[in-house]
């Protein structure tokens, strides 16, 4: 948790207010969906998830996917995700 916390310093103020607003994108079935996939190559993202990060923007997602990845619950498979979520 505390690293967790520590995590947001290393972001400014507009950085975290992006995240934020990009974290309000997706549909949450969304968000697992994709999530899911980046750590699992038989979990196929349905066309609806795909329009939603199409709509949510590369910056958003790549975001949202480092910050993720970023966390103390994540860091140790972030090396398997980040790739391939680009």
């Amino acid at each position: 948790m505390e690293y967790d916390m520590e995590l947001a310093h290393h972001y400014s103020d507009k950085q975290l207010k992006f995240l934020e607003t990009c974290s309000e994108k997706p549909s949450s079935k969304c968000g697992n969906e994709v999530f899911k996939n980046m750590l699992n190559e038989t979990m196929p993202i349905t066309e609806e998830c795909c329009r939603d990060i199409l709509k949510m923007g590369k910056d958003c997602h790549l975001g949202l996917v480092k910050l993720i990845f970023a966390t103390y619950e994540y860091k140790n498979i972030a090396s398997k995700g980040i790739p391939k979520s680009k």
